[in-house]
């Protein structure tokens, strides 16, 4: 009798602890929303680093294995898939009373967004031994005002600066690229004529948002928008 006792304990145990990790996707829906917002930012942020550490080795001629490139593949596919999941999770779902949420829904997605999660966790990880540990410094963000006031007026430079300052004042000119070898001061150079343009007032807002290799769209609207 006493072990029966025990075996119905433990069943009784045992269902209660899985009817309550079941309830936990409906009633941590928004937590799952804002964790799985978080984890694909983490992701992105480690693709970015890969596709750098990738990027470098075929300008020094060198091939990476293909693991890497399917791990890379396989984290644009996720960055999609979870950037459709997240609007659907963010889609208002309610029962025939308008103020009460459709709990099954919930449910459903919420269980989605929990093991996307986990296997977001377990791609960041991997892609995190594919990311070079040591990377070329780049400037703390308020010091490129200090560079640009003593910075050397090479004639190379002072002609592409006119040129730049030019193209900046037309009014048919809607985009500008700079571009040269990476160190050349290109970075530089645009903070200078950002200080110009401020000063004389040419645009009512100027804005300076660095970006990735990889276009974000959303992300860079997100950074303009802040």
């Amino acid at each position: 009798m006493e072990c029966l006792l025990g075996v119905v304990t433990s069943v009784a145990s045992d269902l209660v602890s899985g009817a309550l990790n079941q309830l936990r996707y409906p009633c941590c829906f928004n937590n799952f929303v804002k964790q799985l917002e978080g984890e694909e930012g983490n992701l992105i942020a480690t693709r970015d680093s890969v596709q750098t550490f990738v990027a470098h080795a075929k300008r020094q001629t060198r091939k990476t294995s293909e693991v890497v490139d399917k791990w890379l593949q396989d984290a644009s596919n996720d960055v999609d898939n979870v950037n459709g999941l997240l609007k659907e999770a963010r889609t208002k779902k309610f029962c025939c009373i308008r103020h009460c949420p459709n709990w099954i829904w919930r449910y459903r997605v919420g269980k989605k967004l929990a093991n996307k999660i986990v296997d977001l966790e377990k791609l960041i990880e991997e892609g995190k031994k594919y990311a070079p540990l040591d990377r070329i410094a780049t400037l703390p963000s308020g010091t490129l005002h200090i560079l640009s006031e003593k910075w050397m007026n090479f004639e190379s430079r002072q002609s592409a600066y006119e040129q730049l300052l030019e193209a900046v004042k037309d009014n048919d000119v809607a985009m500008i690229g700079l571009y040269g070898m990476g160190g050349c001061g290109k970075t530089t150079l645009a903070m200078e004529v950002k200080k110009v343009v401020e000063a004389e007032q040419l645009f009512d807002k100027v804005l300076f948002v660095p970006i990735s290799s990889t276009v974000e769209v959303r992300r860079i609207q997100e950074k303009i928008a802040s």
